[in-house]
């Protein structure tokens, strides 16, 4: 029953969430431009793709297209960290470490995380096996995790 409610309250509150982080970045690029606020937008995209991806994913009707919702959402959750690295230098002004020479090697682990989501062959060092549920007439995906999750975690 409480995992009921939670798809439940997902599927309502993740929409309005999603507006609202869009907005009050919008808001804040608008009434701040600044590098910080650049950054932020950045930092956003990642972090709404995953929650709208995430949403598709319980809504859609099908498997192939659950499990089609679950790869976008992993893909944005490869560079939320990226992202979020990004706009921790540049808030707190340590811009010298955002250069390509340096930042560059944080973007090899969702490079791969990327390749073993969507090239078919390699799907089983993220997801073995996936199991599918039907929750309030959604279709919710239950997945057992191999070894490159972990290393991508």
């Amino acid at each position: 029953m409480e995992d009921t409610l939670q798809y439940a309250f997902f599927i309502l509150l993740a929409p309005l969430t999603a507006l609202a982080a869009l907005s009050l970045t919008a808001y804040a690029r608008w009434r701040y431009p600044s590098r910080q606020s650049a950054s932020l937008v950045w930092l956003n995209v990642p972090t709404t793709g995953w929650l709208l991806a995430n949403t598709l994913e319980l809504i859609n009707p099908t498997q192939k297209g659950t499990f089609f919702w679950s790869q976008v959402t992993y893909s944005f959750i490869a560079f939320t960290a990226v992202a979020w690295l990004a706009f921790s230098l540049r808030y707190t002004e340590h811009t010298h470490w955002l250069n390509i020479r340096r930042l560059g090697w944080v973007f090899i682990v969702p490079s791969f995380t990327l390749a073993a989501i969507w090239i078919p062959g390699l799907n089983h060092w993220i997801w073995p096996a996936q199991h599918f549920t039907s929750v309030l007439g959604m279709l919710a995906i239950n997945v057992d995790y191999g070894p490159y999750f972990w290393v991508h975690s």
